[in-house]
């Protein structure tokens, strides 16, 4: 979503703001980054303590198919070669042969095999 204010019908300035909240910032982004790998509720909210690690941003896992891989907007089920909706199944998409290198050497896997 773009935030802005407008003069005469020209923007005056603004940013973008993610739907989670995190500004957009062209220069000097602070987020996620080598030095700060935290996700963007954590840096708003705080870290949970030890033991209680957010695996994702929302801070809640989503339920995988057994043997898939978690790909961040959905799930990549090896068996149909596409990434699928989370809660529906629905196909999303066919991944890239790099997208598929990735998801199969860094993508968390479901842990009921």
């Amino acid at each position: 979503v773009f935030e802005g204010t407008w003069e005469n019908g020209r923007e005056a300035g603004g940013q973008f703001i993610f739907n989670d909240g995190l500004p957009f910032t062209k220069d000097n982004w602070n987020y996620c980054t080598v030095k700060d790998r935290r996700f963007w509720s954590e840096y708003a909210e705080g870290i949970k303590p030890a033991g209680e690690t957010n695996r994702t941003d929302s801070g809640v896992k989503p339920n995988l198919p057994k043997g898939c891989f978690d790909v961040g907007n959905g799930y990549y089920d090896p068996t149909t070669k596409k990434v699928h909706e989370y809660d529906t199944g629905a196909e999303l998409r066919t991944p890239s042969d790099e997208e598929l290198a990735f998801i199969e050497t860094k993508a968390p896997i479901s842990s009921s095999r």
